[in-house]
Formats: C-alpha cells, structure tokens, sequence
C-alpha cells in the first residue's frame, strides 16, 4: 500500500466513525427501546461481572492505600517522611512502578 491508499483509508474511518457518533446522539440516545435494551444489558453485565471488580479493589486495597497516602505526602512535600514511616508501603510503589527509587533522590512519575 502506498501512502495515498493509507491516507484513504483512515479517512474514510474517520468519516465513519463521525457518522456514527452523530447517528448515536440525535437518533438513538432519544429512541426509548434502545435506551431500555442498553440499561437492561448494562445491568444483566454488572451483575454478572460484580464479584470479579470485587475481587479486583480487593487485590489492589493495598496499592491504593499506598498510592494515596504517597500522593498527600509528596503535595505536603515530605516524602522522605513517607518513605521513613511506611517502608513497606514506599516498596510496594517501587514494585509497582509507580515510584522509581534511586538512592537517595526519588525520580517520580506521576509528578
């Protein structure tokens, strides 16, 4: 394929994609059978899939403990106080990769 064929082809997606969204939000959104068929599918997916997002904020309480106490930490400026106070907490991020560690500065990034 050459670039005018590329170039053709993802305009033409784009075009698509436009008239989709279009048709989605000045027919169908106002048409009450589809609005009742997409609540009644979002439900019949919730309540099928409620006990693996369950799971899921389980497995990562921790992380989010520690992400959140890290965040509050670094806008009051004391992370080396963080790091100090919850060791096990600091390594978690480091596994993570939400924090990189080295030595004695602490590149971050999501600064």
């Amino acid at each position: 394929m050459n670039e005018e064929q590329i170039q053709k082809i993802l305009n033409d997606y784009k075009k698509k994609r436009e008239r989709e969204i279009q048709h989605y939000h000045n027919v169908k959104k106002h048409d009450p059978i589809f609005v009742e068929k997409n609540r009644l599918r979002a439900k019949q997916y919730y309540e099928k899939h409620n006990d693996k997002y369950k799971q899921k904020y389980l497995d990562n309480r921790d992380y989010q403990i520690a992400r959140s106490s890290f965040e509050y930490h670094k806008k009051k400026g004391s992370i080396h106080k963080y790091k100090n106070k919850y060791p096990e907490r600091f390594n978690l991020l480091v596994e993570k990769g939400y924090v990189i560690n080295d030595d004695e500065t602490e590149i971050l990034n999501h600064c």
